[in-house]
C-alpha cells in the first residue's frame, strides 16, 4: 500500500506567493529530507509548489481557491521510507538575481 503526503495551501497563502508584481521573485518547495531518497537522487527531494510567482501544474485547486498537492513517499516500485522530515521552503528574492535554490541544496545536501 502506498504512503502518500497531502499538503494543503490556503487561498490566502497562495495569494501571498503569487499575487502582485513583486511576487515574480517567489519560489516555494516541499523539501523531503528523507536520507535514502536524497542519496539516490537529489532531484526527487524537492517538490515545486510555486516557481517564479506561478503555481505548479501539479497543484489541484479547490472551489474555495485553496490547493492541495499529493506526493507518494513510497509504493511497490520505490524503497521504504524509514524516516526523515518534510519542510516547506519559501524563497523570496530579487527576480533579476535568481539564486537557484535547488542547485544549492543539492550542492550542500
Amino acid at each position: 500500500m502506498p504512503t502518500q503526503l497531502t499538503f494543503h495551501m490556503s487561498k490566502d497563502f497562495l495569494d501571498d506567493l503569487t499575487t502582485g508584481a513583486n511576487q515574480r521573485g517567489t519560489w516555494a518547495y516541499l523539501f523531503f529530507n528523507l536520507p535514502d531518497k536524497f542519496a539516490e537522487n537529489p532531484e526527487t527531494a524537492l517538490l515545486p509548489l510555486v516557481t517564479h510567482g506561478t503555481t505548479d501544474p501539479a497543484l489541484i485547486f479547490q472551489p474555495d481557491g485553496s490547493a492541495v498537492v499529493t506526493h507518494t513517499l513510497n509504493n511497490s516500485q520505490t524503497t521504504l521510507t524509514r524516516g526523515g522530515s518534510v519542510t516547506l521552503i519559501v524563497q523570496s528574492e530579487d527576480p533579476g538575481a535568481h539564486h537557484d535554490l535547488t542547485t544549492l541544496i543539492k550542492k550542500f545536501g
